[in-house]
């Protein structure tokens, strides 16, 4: 049914592609995020303060997110493009990051593989969704988001 639609409307064959450009480019990084001295007192684009270091976390290990740790990387999700493909508990084109945490649950390497995903991007782990692309944060923001996506209440992923 569907490929008899997109044969005989090539308009929304070009809708799709436009949209599926959109998602892309939104999931880039296009805003970048640094972390320098210079860079302390910037701000994203809702305005709050710039996301940098985890404060009173050695790097390797895990601590619970407090309030403020939580507010920042759910900022930081929506100001790098995360939130156009994910969602916390419902899949949009990615997996729901309550499915993430699902996942890896018990998985003692769980923050280290998914800040790399975040940095690198990734395909091929959640069936025939779309490749995450490479994000533009720097580390410290990527572990603040595997943290951030680690912390969501897991949810087991519906069964297809």
């Amino acid at each position: 049914m569907m490929s008899r639609i997109l044969s005989r409307h090539p308009a929304v064959r070009l809708l799709l592609a436009a949209g599926a450009a959109s998602l892309l480019a939104g999931c880039s990084g296009k805003e970048t995020h640094k972390t320098g001295a210079s860079d302390a007192r910037s701000s994203v684009a809702d305005g709050s303060p710039a996301p940098g270091p985890v404060a009173g976390v050695e790097k390797g290990v895990s601590a619970p997110l407090d309030a403020a740790g939580q507010t920042r990387a759910h900022s930081l999700a929506r100001s790098s493009g995360c939130l156009i493909c994910h969602s916390v508990r419902h899949r949009i084109m990615g997996p729901a990051f309550a499915w993430v945490a699902y996942r890896f649950r018990n998985d003692p390497q769980a923050e280290h593989t998914l800040e790399h995903a975040i940095r690198h991007g990734i395909s091929g782990k959640w069936g025939s969704m779309m490749p995450m692309p490479a994000q533009d944060v720097s580390p410290e923001q990527a572990r603040l988001l595997a943290r951030w996506v680690l912390s969501q209440t897991p949810k087991a992923p519906p069964q297809d």
